[in-house]
C-alpha cells in the first residue's frame, strides 16, 4: 500500500474497514496502524486493530 498516503486518520480507518471486508487482513492492519499513528488516542482505531489481530490468529 505504499502508493496510498492519506493524511486523515478517518480515511485510513475507512480504507482498513473496506480491506478487512475483502479479506485483505495484512493491508487492513497496515491501514489501521497508519490511522493510529495519525490519531493515537482514537479508540475506534485501537479497537479495529485489536479485532483484526484476533481474527488473524
Amino acid at each position: 500500500m505504499s502508493y496510498f498516503h492519506p493524511k486523515e486518520a478517518s480515511t485510513c480507518l475507512n480504507l482498513g474497514n473496506k480491506l478487512a471486508k475483502l479479506d485483505r487482513s495484512d493491508e487492513a492492519l497496515e491501514s489501521y496502524q497508519k490511522a493510529l499513528a495519525l490519531d493515537p488516542d482514537n479508540k475506534k482505531i485501537q479497537d479495529a486493530i485489536n479485532t483484526m489481530k484476533e481474527n488473524i490468529k
